[in-house]
């Protein structure tokens, strides 16, 4: 077991004191839920890390049997440091007794942490914002930290030897600081993209899905015993009223689902404070048709999930589809740097396999599980992907730990302003309004928006039912909606966010008006008041409620003024990638899992390389709807070697010739929609550098072309006929480009990948064409399609931030040592960054000033940076003091004032 280490430190930028332990991490299953996060529970690390409690009327007597106690016992103490006094006395030795009845209001206790102080816990590497987090400590023996599993996913964290580190804060400032910004109550959800990360995982969802299975019972005793365990840790008053039992003979016993349902609800008083909607048939038509037809499924669903395999996957918990699918189905095609595993030597990717063979087995897929075995050569393609894993965790994080540090150095200063701008340290402009509408991505309820306005909508019908009010008519919900948001209170909204309410609103109406049209309800009551209520009902009190709820929402989804956005936006787009890279081992060979091929193109677009390797035009066609038109006009574009569509390039000798002999495949032209004839190879041989006349060359027929080179020594003519056999493969039998490479995307867009052209993917090129929002475009739409494309989700709002960083100067800066230099002038932050002694030398020659009012100058300098909570400033009005009377000098006294004699 490795020994804690134990140190001491400050925060210089805040003067606030912590303690540091670092100690090896272990699972502790209970969940606590209290009212500001979650129990860590701690170790002998208590006693050496000690928090300074000032004594005052309300903790003398705890802080007397600390003091008692001394160093060696927990809970005790280790220094005391009297009022008005420098220096600490030990406890480890002296009287302990004497020095507690001595204590008095106002002496320093450092006393060893116990139960309920507020600790930091961080794992390294240090990603994201949610790497360090605060908990409640609970001291325990052992020497391990142990903690609830639902918080493994913001700190990346596992059980197979981790080890994380303790910071224990010193002062109430910090303390309030931490349990404020930095608890597990206020980091449910990542600021990338406003995914919750700290929830159910694993045996937690494993147990409910086997607690809600069908056929699953439970007697008196266990029922009361699941409820018990569940329960343990809440409130002691609470009382639990058992359901009655869904089977009563021969026993009485009780479904898992009531079981769950009890949780959720202990007794009828008991508050329900989430609204679940579960997923069912929907029946619709007249007729036969309202009857749903189970039938198709009779003989095609037969399998039951039984195992304890089935139920790991499908409930979600540690595992995924791949995992059960590549265990009992097959490993499947295995990737190597994002294609098909490349031939090795002899034209074949391994000795066992013919060559140019380009069946399945030869190019890496792996047709059998790792239940059946894995044959040598599925072993060894699937070994290859493995060790490509291991190299891009080893390297490959390298560079995206880099590429973070220069996001992170880069937009550090960033902050939003009480103007609701976003400004540099420097007070710069970088927006207008962040994002474009002030939200917080962290609270967003959908993609980009913040709230879903139908489940909001849902949630109040069935929370406010309102029984005696009359339904609202199409016309009248949209005049009262009008009528509300015309208040004084929804003045703080913005005109968008209340035109996608009306939006809404309209759309609402119109199902309303299509319902009652349906079943030939009328708007003046005439109708049954029982089915006016079933039929999509609003009453004016639910619309309010709705409207108000939308409003309060939308107030709290507002990004709080001092809040480090540029931070954010450089954590949520550098920690995907580092992320990403550092999993690759557990998906080797999984083309979709792997992030770090689209990391070469995010490096692309934030050093805004002049250069790309892989240029791509998207053209889209006249004739969308037609995918064969699409690959005809990829036929006539891209390059097409000769090779390809021929059947074989044989030479053949005679006893009076010798000559190459080519044969067309006409099924491959056709399938390929070529151009391509005998005449044309023909005259393409000839304009080729082979050095080969018209007149050497015969065709016969519509497939078949020879090809006789013109010799005058005839022990030269094989080593011609050889040379011929190895180039004519390579030639192109058409006029088009032949560097283009074309693909046809799902919708028949073609992508071209020419590398000779410069295409709207180029930024500079971009920036100088068609003006720098152009250019500020094209890098939010390629950010986001390469982070898409590998399954990465990022808010639209944080690369709008990195865009308008880039862009803000008039020109496209990239985030290099160049780029950085041009949008800073702090000599202290670029001497951080990158050449300390080049700035340094620099600055102290030509005489530079730096005004220290970045975060990296603040931390240097040990002062308070104006971000966060040392954005704001207290004024306060004081009435103007008269100036103090003149005190009488010594001199002013007349005795010693001596005439002078004129």
């Amino acid at each position: 077991m490795k020994c804690f280490i134990f140190q001491k430190w400050k925060f210089n930028s805040s003067f606030q004191f912590f303690f540091f332990a670092n100690i090896v991490l272990y699972i502790r299953g209970l969940l606590f839920k209290l009212k500001h996060g979650i129990k860590l529970f701690c170790n002998e690390a208590a006693v050496c890390v000690f928090v300074s409690s000032q004594v005052n009327k309300a903790n003398i007597e705890l802080m007397r049997k600390l003091v008692c106690n001394g160093p060696d016992f927990h809970p005790g103490a280790n220094f005391i440091q009297q009022r008005h006094m420098q220096m600490k006395r030990f406890l480890k030795y002296g009287n302990r007794e004497k020095m507690a009845q001595e204590l008095k209001y106002g002496d320093v206790v450092e006393r060893h942490m116990i139960d309920g102080d507020i600790v930091l816990f961080n794992r390294q590497p240090s990603l994201h914002k949610l790497s360090i987090m605060a908990h409640i400590a609970c001291v325990k023996p052992h020497r391990t930290f142990r903690f609830n599993e639902c918080v493994c996913t913001p700190y990346n964290a596992d059980f197979d030897g981790d080890e994380m580190n303790l910071h224990l804060p010193q002062t109430e400032e910090a303390k309030a600081e931490a349990l404020v910004l930095m608890g597990t109550k206020a980091n449910l959800v990542t600021p990338r993209n406003g995914e919750p990360l700290i929830a159910a995982i694993q045996d937690f969802l494993t147990g409910a899905y086997l607690l809600t299975l069908k056929d699953t019972f439970f007697d008196r005793t266990k029922a009361c015993q699941i409820v018990a365990s569940i329960l343990v840790g809440k409130d002691e008053r609470i009382k639990i009223s058992l359901p009655p039992p869904a089977i009563l003979k021969p026993i009485r016993l009780w479904t898992g689902k009531q079981i769950f349902s009890l949780i959720l609800k202990p007794s009828r008083s008991c508050p329900v404070k989430a609204n679940l909607r579960t997923k069912g048939k929907q029946y619709c038509g007249k007729g036969e048709d309202l009857c749903h037809n189970d039938s198709l499924n009779h003989n095609y669903i037969t399998f039951q999930s039984s195992s304890n395999n089935d139920c790991v996957i499908i409930s979600a918990s540690p595992g995924s589809f791949i995992n059960i699918s590549q265990m009992i189905a097959c490993v499947g095609q295995q990737a190597i740097s994002g294609s098909r595993v490349p031939d090795g030597f002899e034209n074949r990717s391994l000795p066992h396999f013919e060559k140019h063979s380009k069946l399945p087995a030869a190019k890496g897929f792996v047709a059998d599980s790792f239940y059946s075995g894995l044959t040598p050569t599925e072993f060894f393609f699937h070994t290859m992907a493995g060790r490509e894993g291991l190299v891009d965790t080893a390297v490959k994080t390298a560079e995206t730990g880099y590429m973070q540090r220069r996001l992170v150095k880069s937009l550090e200063d960033l902050c939003s302003q009480y103007d609701l701008t976003v400004r540099s340290s420097t007070g710069d402009i970088i927006q207008f309004i962040y994002g474009g509408d002030g939200l917080d991505p962290a609270a967003m309820e959908g993609k980009d928006e913040p709230l879903e306005f139908r489940r909001v909508l849902d949630n109040i019908r069935a929370v406010h039912s309102c029984p005696g009010e009359p339904a609202l008519s199409r016309n009248e919900l949209i005049l009262t909606s009008d009528s509300i948001m015309k208040r004084k209170d929804f003045l703080c909204c913005k005109d968008t966010f209340l035109e996608e309410i009306r939006k809404f609103i309209k759309t609402v109406s119109e199902k309303i008006k299509k319902t009652r049209d349906k079943y030939g309800i009328n708007d003046n009551g005439t109708t049954e008041p029982k089915v006016l209520y079933q039929l999509d009902r609003i009453t004016p009190t639910q619309l309010e409620k709705f409207l108000e709820t939308c409003r309060d929402k939308y107030m709290r989804a507002q990004m709080e003024p001092g809040s480090a956005v540029g931070a954010l936006c450089a954590q949520s787009i550098g920690e995907p990638g580092t992320q990403m890279t550092l999993k690759t081992f557990h998906f080797a060979g999984v083309a979709s899992m792997n992030i770090t091929l689209g990391v070469p193109r995010i490096k692309e677009i934030i050093n805004a390389s002049k250069n790309i390797s892989t240029p791509i035009i998207s053209a889209n066609l006249d004739t969308d709807d037609d995918p064969d038109f699409a690959r005809l006009v990829k036929g006539r574009i891209e390059k097409t070697l000769l090779g390809e569509i021929s059947e074989y390039i044989e030479e053949v000798f005679l006893p009076d010739d010798c000559f190459i002999l080519v044969k067309l495949s006409l099924e491959r032209i056709r399938l390929l929609r070529l151009e391509v004839n005998a005449e044309t190879v023909r005259y393409s041989i000839c304009t080729s550098k082979l050095r080969v006349k018209p007149g050497d060359i015969a065709v016969h027929g519509e497939a078949v072309v020879c090809v006789t080179p013109r010799e005058n020594s005839k022990s030269s003519m094989y080593y011609v006929l050889q040379s011929l056999k190895q180039l004519l493969p390579k030639v192109s039998p058409d006029t088009t480009d032949p560097t283009a490479i074309i693909t046809v995307s799902k919708n028949h867009v073609l992508l071209e990948k020419n590398f000779q052209l410069f295409v709207k993917m180029l930024i500079h090129v971009c920036s100088v064409t068609l003006g720098i929002e152009a250019a500020r475009s094209t890098i939010i739409n390629e950010i986001q399609y390469t982070m898409v494309n590998h399954g990465m989700s990022i808010d639209r709002r944080h690369v709008m931030l990195l865009a308008d960083l880039m862009s803000y100067k008039g020109e496209i800066l990239g985030i290099t040592r160049f780029g950085l230099a041009k949008m800073k002038e702090s000599v202290l932050m670029l001497a951080s960054f990158e050449k300390t002694a080049d700035h340094l030398f620099d600055a102290a020659y030509f005489g530079q000033k730096d005004s220290v009012c970045g975060v990296s100058e603040c931390i240097i300098m040990g002062i308070p940076m104006n971000i966060g909570t040392g954005l704001f400033k207290l004024l306060h009005s004081a009435t103007k003091e008269p100036n103090p009377p003149r005190r009488p000098l010594l001199f002013d006294s007349p005795d010693f004032h001596i005439p002078l004699a004129l």
